[in-house]
């Protein structure tokens, strides 16, 4: 705890050396700065950033959330986020084609997601036509084979 802030102090103290050299027009001490705050930040990155991630893990896997999203699910909500914010700052039309397309695909597997054998309130196995098997409710189904339901949005422990 102390180090971290001690590093973050001397960041921005090495960050506010680098901004007044520069208008000084020191530019040998504005390249000490800034190489000391570019340091600074490597050591943050190494000895702060992993234990705030661990501790953010853990608070997340505390809440009760309906879905576990996968680490594919995060990074694809990673890359909507940054295309989203790359169209948005540059105003390209074709980053917002793409944008809108990663939004539709997540809302599309979430509408798919929603639509399981388990909401049907009457299944045909085997044939998958009326005409050609028994009807049956899934349950009915799970209890006949000594099936028993299994979450497909993430993998098992």
């Amino acid at each position: 705890m102390i180090l971290g802030t001690l590093l973050v102090l001397a960041g921005l103290a090495a960050a506010l050396v680098t901004v007044l050299a520069r208008r000084a027009n020191e530019s040998g001490v504005a390249g000490v700065a800034a190489i000391f705050s570019l340091v600074i930040a490597l050591l943050l990155t190494i000895f702060i950033v992993p234990p705030l991630a661990r501790s953010a893990r853990v608070e997340v896997a505390n809440l009760d959330f309906p879905i576990e999203p996968t680490s594919g699910g995060g990074v694809f909500l990673v890359i909507i986020v940054v295309v989203g914010f790359a169209a948005w700052n540059t105003g390209n039309n074709l980053l917002f084609l793409v944008f809108s397309l990663l939004l539709s695909t997540l809302f599309v597997g979430w509408v798919a997601a929603r639509i399981s054998l388990r909401d049907f309130t009457v299944v045909y196995p085997a044939a998958g036509a009326r005409t050609a098997s028994v009807q049956i409710s899934p349950d009915r189904l799970a209890a006949l084979t000594g099936a028993s339901w299994i979450d497909v949005c993430h993998l098992p422990a």
